[in-house]
């Protein structure tokens, strides 16, 4: 663990210094990716499998085959999407390792107290990303596929699915990111009010406006009944008034700073 002066004036260096500094963080970060690529191209028939999976099941339920449910167009779709589905994998596992060289880069330059806020706000933002992802591929996939696959009736009347390999790791993996991003949102409503740019009772206030859109959303995103609207609504709420609590717990200790 590298050891961190409590005031950056008693760390100084000089142009040179730091390109050379930032180089070899970004050497670091670089080899980190790579050795992480490697290992997960070892593991790229498995990493496909599980990607393409709800793709897989949504069709097979709607298609009733039990037989491989995507396609390719080309010789080398598959090994490209091998190797794009590794790469992606690779760059949210080494994330961490990422951010860890950037972050030594930087924190030399931050006073103690400054360095707190990020330890908190870096593991509370890499959390809700991973809930995000976990959150898209076990319940937004699971039901928004069956729905868009089977929309009004056209898979038993009039066509049959023919999903290619490198659309579904696309929509896949796009999907778990947005809501990735999504699950963001007390991080940045908490960020708001501590900049000033709005506050817990501009939040409290307008409550009923968030809870009409976030059921808007989850009406456009979801099948059209209750039960899978509530099940993605209700996150976003609870999410919705995290960030109502973090905003008023953190301005209230900048307030007292």
């Amino acid at each position: 663990m590298v050891k961190l002066p409590d005031n950056p004036n008693e760390f100084r260096m000089s142009l040179g210094e730091h390109l050379d500094e930032l180089r070899r963080r970004l050497l670091y970060a670089l080899c980190g990716v790579g050795l992480v690529t490697a290992l997960s191209l070892v593991f790229g028939r498995r990493l496909i499998y599980f990607v393409v999976m709800p793709v897989q099941r949504a069709v097979q339920e709607i298609t009733a085959e039990g037989g491989p449910a995507l396609v390719v167009l080309s010789p080398t779709e598959a090994f490209i999407v091998t190797i794009k589905t590794a790469f992606i994998v690779s760059v949210v596992i080494s994330s961490p390792w990422v951010l860890y060289q950037l972050w030594l880069f930087v924190a030399a330059g931050l006073y103690r107290h400054e360095r707190r806020v990020v330890y908190f706000f870096v593991p509370f933002s890499a959390a809700l990303f991973i809930a995000g992802t976990v959150f898209a591929y076990t319940v937004v996939l699971k039901h928004g596929l069956r729905f868009l696959l089977a929309f009004a009736g056209l898979t038993d009347t009039l066509i049959t699915p023919s999903i290619t390999l490198a659309s579904a790791v696309s929509f896949v993996t796009v999907l778990s990111v947005v809501m990735g991003a999504v699950f963001q949102l007390p991080l940045v409503m908490m960020i708001l009010a501590m900049v000033g740019i709005t506050d817990t009772d501009t939040y409290i206030k307008n409550w009923r406006y968030a809870v009409g859109g976030t059921f808007l959303v989850a009406a456009v995103m979801t099948p059209p009944d209750v039960f899978t609207q509530v099940m993605m609504a209700g996150p976003m709420i609870a999410l919705y008034w995290l960030g109502v609590g973090l905003s008023k717990v953190f301005v209230r200790k900048k307030q007292r700073m």
